[in-house]
């Protein structure tokens, strides 16, 4: 498989969607495609601890580390992918799901792959495991041999949910390193969302994870966002826009994946913590 670029825009219209497809066959020649994009969530609730406190007390109970687990059926793969994770605890005891390993130390996880069965032996599990949350996709396909981009919108639990999420895949990456490749995927959804009017700039550089630039010249040491960067201009003396890099921000090593080799559960990672960090599961 190739590399992938997860990125979601909470507050852009889904009017977006039918300029971004717009924008994709004239300008990069993606066609839509005849399949759907489609991907489901679930998150389950460890029910161990609680057992623990019913039968030892809360001294035993708060001796054992609480897990969450989910699992992830995308449309074009024909098996799961499950993710089970330390859940942290808030100030005053309330547990949460993990946000980011990089904001909750000691936070560890791990990322497999499953057969499709899984999802009848996690509704066997009952007195392990409850179903917390799902959260759905829908959406259309663009692509070209070299490339996919993929549009959509999201529900949890058949409500719809404000904003648009967007995924690009490079499909031959040749001998590159993935972070090389994400840092292109990056650039290139940000020069396809950049000319959305409904897509706001700051969301966008956060979604990336963009550091704005300072204009050194301006004297108030105010940021800019490089959608709002000027072009270069010699009459004016405006300093043209740099490209930025895109790093790649996620923590792969925390749920003990290889950095330097993108597979399945490196894509499945990125939704989970997409939909984490959303707040959404």
């Amino acid at each position: 498989m190739g590399v992938t670029c997860l990125i979601y825009l909470p507050s852009a219209a889904t009017s977006a969607l039918d300029r971004i497809a717009y924008y994709l066959n004239d300008q990069l020649d993606l066609k839509e495609k005849d399949e759907r994009w489609r991907v489901s969530c679930r998150s389950y609730r460890d029910e161990v601890a609680q057992r623990l406190r019913g039968s030892h007390g809360d001294t035993v109970a708060h001796s054992y580390t609480p897990k969450a687990m989910y699992v992830l059926r995308l449309g074009h793969y024909s098996r799961l992918m499950s993710m089970v994770a330390t859940v942290t605890e808030r100030r005053g005891g309330a547990a949460a799901f993990p946000v980011d390993s990089g904001q909750n130390a000691g936070e560890t996880g791990v990322v497999v792959e499953v057969e499709r069965e899984f999802d009848a032996i996690i509704a066997k599990l009952k007195n392990l495991w409850s179903k917390s949350q799902e959260v759905s996709l829908e959406g259309r396909c663009y692509g070209r041999p070299d490339l996919v981009v993929r549009t959509g919108t999201l529900r949890v639990s058949n409500d719809p949910v404000p904003g648009i999420i967007i995924q690009a895949e490079e499909i031959s990456t040749g001998e590159q390193h993935p972070s090389a490749v994400f840092s292109h995927l990056g650039g290139l959804l940000r020069r396809i969302l950049s000319n959305i009017p409904t897509v706001n700039p700051v969301e966008l550089s956060n979604a990336l994870h963009i550091q704005a630039p300072v204009i050194p010249d301006r004297g108030n040491a105010q940021p800019f966002e490089y959608a709002d960067w000027p072009a270069e201009d010699p009459s004016s003396g405006n300093v043209p826009s740099p490209e930025p890099i895109i790093h790649d921000w996620h923590e792969y090593a925390a749920v003990r994946l290889k950095e330097g080799h993108f597979t399945k559960s490196h894509e499945a990672y990125q939704f989970f913590r997409l939909f984490r960090q959303a707040g959404l599961l």
